[in-house]
């Protein structure tokens, strides 16, 4: 008898234990309804990686000037400017995004950055920023910016990785060999490392009028020494010598870049025509010009290793991004 009447408050326990478990669990889906995290969606996936509708925005927003110069470029300013231009702008940026996201990829491979992730990118720049609080409420210094905003970030970021990957690979896979940097230099020591030729010349300088206009006209044709006797017989006339190597045609396109410019147009013999020179009116006459030579390869070497492994590297990167697996969401650029 004892055992039945016990019966009947087991059953009441029971149901309320249920209705709170039910009640408990409609209140979280209730929650995960309005208050769960928005849904990551993609853009587009580089080597399975996605590209987040949030960097797609963020890159489309960023090269915002380039693009919509690419686009009038490609389809005319009249195209670039019409209703269109939103989806002509998000077309652009593919291209955009995929280059960016392998450099990252290739930066995280080296071991040079630890995510390409857009998101773990955001989540370095809080742990940046709170790291820079921290050093400051404890008297360190801090280098670089104290807060950075994400813009900030993700170029410090993408800037250093690209550099420091250029590093990794210029020590190994894409160190050149003697015999490029020798070609490289045979190739451009006329442009690239020519020095500037040893130069001779006489300047006449006037005031700026039309008087000193109509002497320094006069002097076209002449020689050194008929110059050099109409400048005594007109004082309002000066004229100056001087002699520039490679290291003073420097110095002379640093004080006066419009007699620096002229002189290279010069070939001994030659005068330039009237030059107007900051409130002065001149003539240029070159007594001569001699062939300087290149600077040595031992002094440009360190150019040219860098040179190279920048070509090298924009190869190695066009060569990735050709060979990239592209997966597209067609209904983002539908849109």
């Amino acid at each position: 008898m004892k055992e039945m009447a016990k019966q009947p408050k087991r059953k009441k326990v029971c149901i309320i234990a249920t209705a709170a478990v039910l009640t408990v669990a409609l209140a979280l889906g209730v929650w995960a309804l309005f208050f769960r995290a928005p849904q990551r969606q993609w853009v587009m996936k580089v080597n399975g990686e996605p590209v987040w509708e949030e960097e797609f925005d963020f890159l489309l927003q960023s090269n915002h000037t380039t693009l919509l110069s690419q686009v009038k470029d490609q389809y005319g300013e009249e195209t670039a400017n019409g209703e269109d231009q939103e989806a002509l702008l998000r077309e652009a940026c593919r291209s955009l995004a995929v280059s960016q996201k392998v450099r990252l990829q290739l930066a995280v491979s080296l071991g040079v950055l630890e995510s390409s992730d857009f998101y773990d990118l955001q989540n370095e720049m809080q742990q940046k920023n709170q790291e820079n609080q921290q050093a400051v409420e404890e008297g360190k210094p801090v280098y670089g910016l104290l807060t950075y905003d994400f813009q900030q970030y993700y170029s410090y970021a993408y800037s250093n990785a690209l550099l420091r990957s250029k590093e990794v690979l210029g020590q190994g896979e894409l160190k050149p060999s003697e015999e490029e940097i020798a070609g490289y230099y045979e190739d451009n020591k006329e442009t690239l490392f020519a020095k500037v030729d040893d130069f001779s010349y006489i300047l006449i300088s006037a005031e700026a009028s039309e008087e000193s206009a109509a002497l320094l006209s006069q002097m076209q044709g002449m020689t050194q020494q008929e110059m050099e006797a109409f400048c005594q017989e007109h004082p309002e006339l000066t004229l100056e010598k001087a002699e520039v190597d490679n290291e003073g045609f420097r110095t002379l396109s640093r004080t006066s870049e419009t007699v620096a410019n002229a002189l290279l147009s010069l070939q001994s013999g030659q005068a330039s025509g009237l030059l107007d020179n900051a409130g002065k009116y001149q003539l240029l006459y070159c007594v001569s010009r001699t062939d300087a030579g290149a600077d040595p390869l031992d002094d440009v070497r360190p150019n040219i290793i860098s040179a190279l492994i920048d070509q090298k590297y924009e190869e190695k990167l066009a060569d990735l991004e050709e060979q990239a697996q592209i997966e597209i969401n067609q209904g983002y650029f539908l849109k």
